[in-house]
């Protein structure tokens, strides 16, 4: 296995991140300081912590904004050299070239707002609020994981995480929890409206803790498994960018193993022959990677078994499932659908023999790999 691999990084440990120390953090801090400065118009430096005190809700919603639009740009050159590096070997351009970079802010709040005993709602647009008179960057985040909240795409999802401002000890800063033995899926309450938040009774047995190397000097990464949080009190904002990689094949499972794949993938005679060799392929591969059960039951779905399937649920998943559970997830990888927003007729699309398949889903990204997205997709989506 070619440990140079991100992916193949985390089927290696338990932790839940990776850190990539930064050679020229120095630098990168002092450019996205300086781009800071020129929006709000005054002077402010990210390793200040005085500057951090002084910023108001107003001037974060501004940076948010700025951020996202008119200086995008200078933030996507900023970070492309650190993406590229980690990903230029394993992952295809089109994977790693298009990304947006996104900000991760926490304001200062009081004691009211220090828990997680709201109930979300969501506006005519379908984005969460935290409140209806407060911003979302005013409250602590809730504990999750990320599969949902990137459309169930699979497992090769990858979150790079630049914390930009200084640490203080009264900031809202990410925390994150071991998995206590395989990485897996942990049961999730939706006694919030929240969709992925993690059961309180889980929530409470989890030992959560502070990564030394969150700090402006490293690239933290993390997967769609990955227990992360927040600390509930904040007095000092607390400011992050994040980039989110969604790879549209499977190809960065392989090593030095991957000629071989592919000539043994060229000698299967037809496309059923494929996905079974690709599903073998995979189950090798998950005795060291737990996180690609939820591929194999997505392949099983594809061959019609739904005995394995269910089996590759139970090893991914830290619950027991019902049925109306499996379909969910099941909706998710096929139709590159969040949580919250899964219907019942969305359901109904992907419970018949031929389910419908969405481009860049997770059942797409796997049969894109063995080159099964042409006729052979088609004849998935023409029964819906």
């Amino acid at each position: 296995m070619n440990t140079n691999n991100i992916f193949n990084k985390f089927s290696k440990t338990n932790n839940p991140i990776i850190k990539i120390p930064i050679s020229n953090y120095k630098i990168l801090n002092s450019k996205l300081s300086q781009l800071t400065s020129k929006i709000l118009n005054r002077d402010f430096n990210y390793q200040n912590i005085k500057c951090l005190e002084t910023l108001n809700n107003n001037e974060l919603i501004l940076l948010q904004n700025e951020f996202a639009k008119k200086y995008q740009k200078n933030l996507y050159k900023l970070f492309k050299p650190l993406i590229l590096k980690q990903l230029k070997k394993h992952y295809l351009k089109i994977d790693y070239e298009n990304f947006r970079v996104g900000m991760q802010i926490k304001s200062k709040w009081n004691k009211k707002n220090a828990n997680f005993n709201r109930k979300v709602y969501y506006d005519k647009f379908g984005v969460l609020h935290e409140s209806r008179s407060q911003e979302n960057f005013c409250f602590p985040t809730r504990p999750h994981q990320d599969l949902s909240n990137n459309g169930y795409r699979g497992s090769g999802i990858l979150i790079f995480y630049y914390q930009a401002s200084c640490f203080h000890k009264d900031q809202s800063i990410m925390i994150f929890a071991r998995p206590s033995s395989k990485v897996k899926i942990l049961k999730y309450s939706k006694k919030s409206n929240y969709g992925n938040q993690i059961d309180d009774k889980v929530y409470k047995s989890l030992y959560w803790y502070l990564d030394k190397n969150l700090n402006n000097k490293n690239l933290i990464i993390m997967d769609p498994y990955t227990i992360h949080s927040s600390s509930k009190i904040s007095e000092v904002p607390r400011i992050a960018f994040n980039i989110k990689i969604q790879p549209s094949n499977y190809l960065f499972i392989f090593g030095k193993d991957l000629k071989s794949f592919q000539k043994k993938l060229k000698e299967c005679k037809n496309e059923i022959e494929k996905i079974r060799f690709f599903y073998e392929v995979i189950k090798f591969k998950s005795k060291e990677n737990n996180r690609l059960n939820f591929e194999l039951a997505v392949l099983s779905k594809l061959l019609n078994n739904n005995i394995k399937m269910k089996q590759h649920f139970n090893k991914i998943l830290s619950f027991k499932p019902s049925k109306n559970t499996i379909q969910e997830f099941l909706c998710g990888a096929f139709l590159r659908i969040i949580h919250k927003d899964i219907t019942n007729n969305n359901l109904k699309l992907i419970k018949n023999k031929n389910p419908k398949i969405v481009k860049y889903s997770c059942a797409y990204n796997l049969l894109n790999t063995i080159g099964l997205t042409g006729k052979f997709l088609k004849k998935y989506n023409s029964s819906n």
